[in-house]
């Protein structure tokens, strides 16, 4: 009978769709003027450079454009996936890309500016991820075992990893830049 339940168990696992849920949030204040970071965020090539991870990010046209994230997998080969990601603007100083059709490869990526005084400015970044598959078992062998809350907690880990590195790579550059130019 107990081997009737972890057959069963086992089985069920494997089989069920499987979601991974992320989403971080960061924000900092830079000591640069409001327009010049407003321009700054809407290149593209920032994102691919800066996010580890992120190695393809371009526009497909005025309002939609295609990420490619790649995700370093613990014994298995590395898990990437292409979001198409349409981007719009509802108001000045903020900037979303994010899916909109019932993708099982969801993402969303908000930058919104605050300007605190002339030559200062917050800047703050959420990052949403969500996959969904049919089996964890195409995500990583070992996805069904390790669960679903375990995934995401870990793919929550790395989105904060990443946005870390992110965000001091890329206002390092924004103030070599800003600074040059005078």
């Amino acid at each position: 009978m107990n081997c009737l339940l972890i057959f069963l168990n086992l089985f069920f696992l494997y089989t069920n769709s499987f979601t991974i849920y992320a989403e971080v949030e960061k924000s900092q204040i830079i000591n640069l003027p409001y327009d010049y970071l407003d321009l700054k965020l809407r290149d593209l090539s920032i994102y691919q450079k800066y996010y580890p991870g992120m190695i393809d990010v371009k526009r497909i046209d005025n309002k939609r454009t295609s990420w490619t994230y790649e995700i370093d997998m613990p014994l298995s080969k590395n898990y990437k996936t292409t979001y198409i990601l349409e981007e719009r603007s509802p108001q000045k100083g903020v900037l979303i890309y994010e899916t909109l059709n019932n993708s099982n490869d969801y993402m969303f990526c908000q930058a919104s500016l605050t300007q605190i005084n002339i030559n200062k400015t917050e800047l703050k970044i959420k990052m949403i991820i969500k996959t969904v598959r049919e089996k964890g078992s195409d995500i990583h062998f070992l996805a069904p075992l390790l669960g679903q809350n375990f995934i995401s907690n870990k793919m929550r880990d790395k989105l904060e990893e990443d946005m870390n590195i992110f965000f001091e790579k890329v206002i390092n550059e924004f103030y070599t830049e800003y600074n040059n130019s005078k």
